[in-house]
């Protein structure tokens, strides 16, 4: 009887023990969570932005949209909205109506109506480039505060944070902004949640996450819009050039916290 009861405690040891591994995501396996299925993405919100953002890689970040109530901003933040709507406004006269002003002097007071900006010569110089290089005539100008309106007759695309969350978004996760509370369990962290730099200053989406061999991640290899050294306003890529990237696979969690997009 002693013996009986003795295998069925090891039984349920064993079963309770085999649960445990199966919610903490199985043995620990060291290697990317794509080659060993050790704590790989698991929800099927988690598999969507994975597979999204890898599809994305090497292509377009998309238009990007002004949405205050999500969170994020965009090159129309800090008045610069009304800046290139003054600009494109001023073209799209310019071209009903030259009125005898050479294009060479149109876009100098273009770049000129960039003044007092965080845009440097070069840049205010490479905003009257774009707006001047579209063609028309158009119907009409662009009516003040339709960011939207400027942000897509540039061809301005998103930039880090609001590609993230619109993709995560589309796949079924919730909008989670930088001042959202991080993943404090190491052992919880799968690719398709987001890893956000701590000073509030890059957004990414992991999509695969180096372990050890006990079960510490080490290292992520995600996927990003607007990380280049292109552009100063803000960091990154030249706005209407912005592409989303999947090549950086060394980040750790220096510096930086992870963001689950499905957490309340």
């Amino acid at each position: 009887m002693k013996m009986q009861m003795t295998l069925r405690f090891q039984k349920i040891l064993l079963a309770a023990t085999l649960c445990l591994v199966s919610t903490l995501g199985g043995f620990a396996q060291a290697g990317w969570a794509s080659k060993t299925a050790f704590r790989n993405a698991e929800t099927q919100v988690q598999k969507k932005i994975v597979a999204a953002a890898n599809k994305a890689a090497g292509k377009s970040s998309g238009v990007s949209i002004a949405s205050p109530s999500q969170g994020w901003l965009t090159d129309a933040a800090d008045g610069d909205g009304d800046k290139m709507i003054t600009g494109i406004n001023r073209y799209i006269n310019w071209l009903k109506n030259p009125n005898g002003v050479s294009k060479t002097k149109l876009k100098q007071t273009i770049a000129a109506d960039f003044a007092n900006t965080n845009y440097s010569s070069s840049q205010r110089t490479k905003f009257a480039d774009q707006i001047t290089s579209m063609y028309g005539p158009f119907k009409s100008t662009i009516k003040a505060g339709d960011y939207n309106a400027a942000l897509a007759f540039l061809g301005v695309r998103k930039q880090c944070l609001e590609w993230a969350m619109t993709l995560a978004i589309a796949s079924g996760g919730r909008p989670k902004n930088y001042g959202a509370a991080e993943v404090t369990d190491s052992s919880r962290i799968r690719p398709g949640m987001a890893l956000y730099t701590r000073n509030k200053s890059h957004a990414m989406i992991i999509v695969d996450v180096y372990w050890d061999a006990k079960g510490v991640p080490t290292k992520f290899k995600v996927a990003e819009a607007n990380w280049g050294t292109g552009w100063s306003n803000p960091p990154g890529s030249v706005p209407w050039e912005r592409i989303v990237q999947t090549k950086r696979d060394t980040l750790t969690l220096s510096g930086n916290k992870v963001v689950d997009y499905e957490a309340k």
